[in-house]
């Protein structure tokens, strides 16, 4: 921290990364457990949890603690009863896991329908102005061959099995859009023209089947489709094929 106080008598600039260890948006079906990491040896941090800006008077972080309520904590790094760095802002919300779907005669993998387009787009919705060159199952959230030409579009659909009720943060790191739905729910919106970019959203889930689909683009430049999850015993990994199931009879 002392290199900020010598930043500070000379009347620097500087930028300062937010506080660790919560996310910004947080679902949680009974309590969540809050920690929060400075950036500062030395430094307190206060905080609220009724949406007012923290000052040094606030309730001081001393530990983890839980929330059992939704709230919106905002939290912020003092030193010397300075404020230093940006007011760190988290959403709470809480949620009852959503009902699963019943299904019948399902196995592995995805169907999904392939655009090779004529021109680049710059949403997903514009993938419903194409009629798919080829459709297909596979595995896993990925592309049909290592080679994929500069304009191309996939739709995949199928079922996502949850291996246990709890709260579930998927991940999509894509180049171009994607969008990502559950049910009905649009849970990561990752659509436009841009380079590698991480969307996520959370949501609670009950044990069993999901309906799943997700829409991807590609307008020139590189490509790029990574889906992951984290939930009960799972920590950030590449949604696996075990988890996805179609009803689709196909090769």
């Amino acid at each position: 921290g002392k290199q900020y106080l010598r930043l500070d008598q000379i009347g620097c600039n500087y930028f300062i990364s937010g506080l660790k260890g919560v996310d910004r948006k947080n679902v949680f079906i009974d309590k969540k457990k809050v920690q929060l990491k400075g950036n500062f040896p030395g430094s307190e941090i206060h905080y609220t949890l009724d949406g007012s800006e923290p000052g040094i008077n606030s309730s001081l972080y001393s530990g983890p603690f839980e929330i059992n309520k939704p709230v919106t904590l905002k939290a912020k790094e003092f030193l010397n009863s300075k404020g230093v760095g940006k007011t760190f802002t988290a959403e709470f919300t809480k949620e009852t896991a959503l009902k699963s779907t019943q299904v019948e005669d399902v196995k592995n993998g995805l169907s999904f329908q392939y655009f090779l387009l004529p021109e680049g787009i710059d949403s997903t919705a514009q993938l419903m102005n194409y009629k798919a060159n080829s459709t297909g199952i596979l595995e896993v959230f990925k592309f049909p061959s290592k080679n994929m030409p500069e304009y191309f579009g996939m739709i995949f659909e199928g079922f996502i099995k949850i291996p246990a009720t709890g709260v579930y943060t998927i991940s999509i790191i894509s180049n171009d859009g994607t969008k990502l739905y559950l049910g009905d729910k649009l849970l990561v919106d990752n659509d436009g023209l841009h380079g590698p970019t991480m969307r996520r959203g959370q949501i609670a889930l009950e044990k069993g089947f999901f309906p799943v689909k997700l829409y991807y683009f590609q307008a020139g430049g590189g490509s790029k489709l990574e889906v992951r999850w984290s939930g009960p015993g799972i920590n950030n990994e590449i949604i696996d094929a075990k988890y996805l199931y179609t009803t689709q009879q196909g090769e």
